[in-house]
């Protein structure tokens, strides 16, 4: 039956496509790796299913490739729909990025994102313990202060828990400022 749900993939009805997605995120087959690649690979698939194939893939391999990274980083943009942005925020916030790709996030999106992506794209640095990428989430979000509204001083505590002493002081004072936005 896997074989057959490989070769439905290959189909021309956009919606039974769709649906072998959801039965192979939902059942982590990874063994259709290689068929969601190539459909993650194909510039001409449409971009809702491209980021679909990668929420199915990423449930079996976690991991994104660079050029997997920037792709998803190039959906965030404002130039996208908000559906396609929300999206990719959310693979994002699902995969295990490396240490330069949370680097680069930060740097790159964390520091521009707008106020409804950011919690998302902030998740994606839960569990990390890597100094140079937690300050680096540290001064993205220090350089946007008029944008943490949604983001709660208890959460973020939580979040840079798991991070080594240095990244847990630095921490201090932007979670002080939340807890005085909160208390405003």
């Amino acid at each position: 039956w896997i074989k057959q749900l490989g070769n439905l993939l290959h189909g021309s009805d956009h919606e039974i496509r769709s649906e072998v997605l959801n039965v192979i995120k939902s059942r982590r087959i990874a063994s259709l790796s290689n068929e969601l690649n190539r459909i993650i690979g194909d510039a001409k698939t449409p971009t809702d299913f491209r980021l679909k194939a990668l929420g199915a893939r990423l449930m079996s391999e976690p991991k994104l490739s660079n050029g997997e990274f920037e792709m998803i980083s190039s959906y965030l943009g404002a130039k996208n729909e908000s559906p396609v942005r929300q999206e990719a925020s959310r693979l994002l916030m699902q995969a295990r990025l490396s240490e330069p790709q949370l680097i680069t996030l930060a740097g790159e999106q964390v520091a521009t994102a707008d106020v409804f992506l950011l919690p998302d794209l902030i998740n994606a640095y839960k569990g990390g313990q890597s100094e140079a990428a937690g300050k680096a989430l540290i001064t993205a979000l220090e350089t946007s202060k008029d944008r943490l509204e949604n983001l709660s001083a208890a959460d973020m505590e939580k979040l840079f828990s798991s991070y080594p002493q240095p990244v847990q002081a630095a921490s201090g004072s932007l979670i002080a400022l939340l807890k005085e936005k909160q208390a405003s």
